[in-house]
C-alpha cells in the first residue's frame, strides 16, 4: 500500500514539472535560432554579399551533427 501511495505522490510531482521542463527546453531552442540567426547575419550574409557567385564557400554551408 504504501509503495502506491508513494508512486502516486512521484507521478504527481513528476507531472507538475513537465510543463516547467517544456518551456526550459523551448527556451534554450529560442537563444540558439537566435544565435545562429544573429551569426547568419552578421558573418555569413556579408561574406556572401561581398563575393563572386561562382565561388564555393564552405563556410556557407549549414552541418549537422
Amino acid at each position: 500500500m504504501g509503495s502506491i501511495l508513494s508512486g502516486i505522490a512521484l507521478s504527481s510531482i513528476l507531472n507538475q514539472n513537465t510543463p516547467r521542463e517544456i518551456t526550459t527546453q523551448a527556451l534554450i531552442l529560442i537563444e540558439i535560432m537566435n544565435s545562429v540567426r544573429n551569426y547568419r547575419n552578421t558573418q555569413i550574409n556579408p561574406e556572401l554579399n561581398t563575393q563572386s557567385e561562382d565561388k564555393f564557400y564552405l563556410k556557407t554551408i549549414i552541418f549537422n551533427n
